[in-house]
This record gives structure tokens, sequence and C-alpha cells, in this order.
């Protein structure tokens, strides 16, 4: 029994292997722009749903309004971290250049409990030093005195 059983879960993996397959060689033959078109269009579905809380963005650079939507956001990390908001890239295109800052922070856990908000406009450059947590600000009514 246990043979026959053995034997149609082989069968069953079989069958299922050409599905496997199809679903990993999806952009196979894709040239590079086309992959990068898909990428784009994947970050702006992402950012665009309401189903999520916040997004974990990995260190690095990042053109506004292209791979992070332009907007308001809040800044959050399990550690400290360094920002750096820049209109111009280095000649590497790895560092925002000297003296193209817009702002730059170094946002300490301790200093920023409730995380660091800032505005990116479309065509700026975000560089963060650490894995980062994006999340939209929370907008309250304000204080009211009687």
């Amino acid at each position: 029994m246990k043979k026959h059983i053995a034997l149609v879960l082989v069968l069953l993996l079989a069958l299922s292997l050409p599905s496997i397959s199809r679903a990993e060689n999806k952009y196979e033959g894709y040239t590079f722009e086309q992959l990068q078109t898909e990428y784009l269009a994947i970050l702006e579905a992402m950012w665009k749903t309401n189903e999520w809380q916040k997004v974990e963005v990995p260190a690095g650079v990042y053109q506004v309004g292209v791979e992070i939507p332009a907007g308001e956001w809040t800044l959050s990390s399990d550690d400290s971290f360094l920002v750096n908001v820049g209109t111009k890239l280095d000649a590497t295109k790895t560092k925002i250049e000297s003296g193209n800052s817009i702002a730059n922070e170094l946002v300490d856990k301790e200093d920023y409990k409730n995380g660091w908000t800032v505005v990116l406009t479309t065509g700026d450059f975000i560089e963060l030093s650490d894995v980062v947590y994006f999340t939209v600000p929370v907008k309250g009514q304000g204080f009211t005195f009687k």
C-alpha cells in the first residue's frame, strides 16, 4: 500500500514539474530593458496598493518618482541609520554628490522614537545607509485647548 501511495505522489510531482518550470522561466528571453520595465511596474504596483503598512527598503540609493514615490514618508529602522536626500548623484552613481544635499540626518533610534519624517520630491535621490522601513505618516487633528 505504501508503495502505491509513493508511486502516486511521484507521478503527481512529475506532472506538476512543467508548471513549476514555466513559472521559473516567466522572464526567459526578456531583454534587460524589458526586465527593468517589469521591475519598475512591480514597484509602482506595490507602492500604490493600500494593503501594506510599511515597506522594508534595503540600503542603497533610490530615485524618487521612479523607485520610491514622491510624497511625505516616515522612515524608521531597528538600528540607527544615515539618510541623505539630494538632487544629484556622484560619478559612481552610488552616493549623493557633495554639496547637493537637501536633507542629511543621522536618525538615531533614541532621538527619533517614532521615526523621521521627510518630504521626497520627484527627481530627487535618497541614500540609505541601512535597511529602512517606509510608512505613511500618521496625521492627527492636532491639539485643541478650551
